[in-house]
């Protein structure tokens, strides 16, 4: 059981007694589709928004995606006395399997690999393909591990957030860097792409961050295997910012992001 301020006021102390019963359980044995699917499921039902009538997550209000920092969230809930409420978790369980199994999955093929992209012999194994859609980390963007710490926790994580940057990811340290890393996955992708492929990014930017997203972007595209042809501004970066007015009042503009629509060279 973890403890402290932050899970008494995350968590009503019957539901993350469920919580952690679950967690245990699925930390020893998750071989099944049933539970990989029971996992997924918990997973997306840790954290999030409290609506108006009965709750469809088990924590106090959160972020809808991103977990709440500790220390933010216990000023928050404190100065605006809210406590958790007892959730059946299980019902919560039950709800969300009922509708994600009321149409039986498509009977496609499909493959998981996980790898660096910059990686040169990544896609090894993979049929060419003609069309890639994605959504690189935005320059400066570097917190997506803190930002699913209590699913990472759940996972079997520390019960605390680690805010250390992880070898692995870009490096953000300067915007001419960045580009040059995203570079690299862009010329890995172009070789094993078809002569026609497509190559369609969304991509934007944080405050924090004095460089233009656009081009950060444009300049990663240089000499890369693939030709921008077009580009269109998204027209809800804006008023789609549930996750970020669930903590913050009067949040800053959003930057606008745009899908970038490239050919192969």
């Amino acid at each position: 059981m973890p403890t402290g301020d932050f899970w008494k006021l995350a968590y009503h102390e019957n539901t993350i007694v469920q919580i952690c019963q679950l967690r245990e359980a699925l930390l020893t044995k998750c071989t099944s589709d049933t539970r990989i699917l029971l996992r997924a499921i918990i997973l997306g039902a840790l954290h999030g928004p409290r609506p108006k009538g009965e709750p469809s997550y088990f924590s106090n209000q959160s972020p809808r995606t991103f977990a709440p920092k500790p220390n933010y969230a216990i000023k928050f809930w404190t100065a605006r006395e809210m406590w958790p409420v007892d959730v059946d978790v299980l019902s919560i369980i039950k709800k969300r399997a009922d509708r994600y199994l009321a149409e039986p999955a498509p009977n496609v093929k499909g493959k998981v690999q996980l790898g660096d992209s910059r990686v040169a012999g990544t896609f090894n194994g993979i049929p060419k393909a003609r069309f890639v859609v994605t959504s690189p980390p935005y320059f400066g963007m570097r917190t997506y591990l803190p930002d699913q710490w209590l699913r990472l926790w759940f996972l079997g994580g520390p019960d605390f957030v680690e805010y250390r940057q992880h070898p692995a990811q870009l490096e953000h340290s300067g915007a001419d860097h960045f580009s040059a890393e995203m570079g690299l996955v862009w010329k890995n992708v172009a070789e094993h792409t078809t002569t026609d492929a497509r190559l369609i990014i969304r991509f934007g930017g944080i405050h924090d961050r004095a460089a233009e997203p656009m081009d950060v972007l444009k300049k990663s595209l240089v000499d890369s295997g693939w030709k921008m042809r077009t580009a269109k501004t998204v027209a809800d970066s804006d008023c789609g910012r549930r996750q970020v007015r669930q903590f913050q009042a009067v949040p800053k503009k959003a930057i606008t992001e745009h899908d970038v629509y490239c050919h192969r060279n």
